[in-house]
């Protein structure tokens, strides 16, 4: 029998939405066109090499290797996932993978990259990245254990929250391989 579960590495279009306030660098799902600031990657130019196909959710995506052309400016731009159902598993785990960068500007970067998750009751902040969050500019494989945050549900949605709201930094960030799991499965019964 196969044990429950979700993938997703954006591939495919699966519904996760869009809104924002920003003035450029809104979420965007296709192959990221990378870019640089100060000699240093800025936007990626690659998904995360252990999926299927080319493709993830990326802050703008501009065909230019100029980072201030489209990253995020002026605001916030969401990025929120289908409705997934938590409420038969007994350890729920999500497995995904994030990128950020931060540069530039006349002061020390004051912006930040949130990655949330709801149950339709409450919200909690997973991840706040920002400039001294290690690594920078590269894919970071992430793991949680929803429990340890909030009590799964039946209407649970991951929240990827990237803003530029301070002094006019470079801001971009990328969000990848989407993997949900049970870490303690109900076997079924064969007999």
């Amino acid at each position: 029998p196969l044990t429950i579960g979700y993938y997703d590495d954006f591939l495919f279009d699966f519904g996760w939405t869009v809104s924002s306030t920003a003035t450029s660098g809104a979420w965007v799902r296709g192959e990221p066109i990378g870019t640089t600031s100060g000699g240093y990657p800025a936007n990626p130019d690659f998904d995360v090499t252990n999926d299927i196909g080319d493709k993830c959710f990326v802050t703008g995506n501009a065909n230019t290797t100029d980072a201030s052309a489209d990253d995020v400016d002026g605001g916030n731009t969401v990025l929120t996932s289908p409705t997934f159902d938590l409420s038969a598993y007994n350890e729920p785990q999500i497995n995904f993978s994030w990128f950020f960068r931060y540069a530039g500007g006349n002061s020390t970067p004051d912006d930040h990259t949130y990655i949330r998750i709801s149950n339709g009751l409450t919200t909690v902040t997973l991840r706040d990245i920002v400039e001294t969050t290690e690594p920078e500019a590269e894919w970071f494989a992430d793991s949680i254990v929803v429990s340890d945050y909030i009590s799964p549900t039946a209407n649970m949605h991951l929240i990827v929250d990237a803003g530029d709201t301070g002094s006019g930094h470079i801001v971009e960030a990328a969000f990848d391989r989407f993997v949900v799991s049970d870490l303690n499965p109900i076997v079924p019964s064969l007999l």
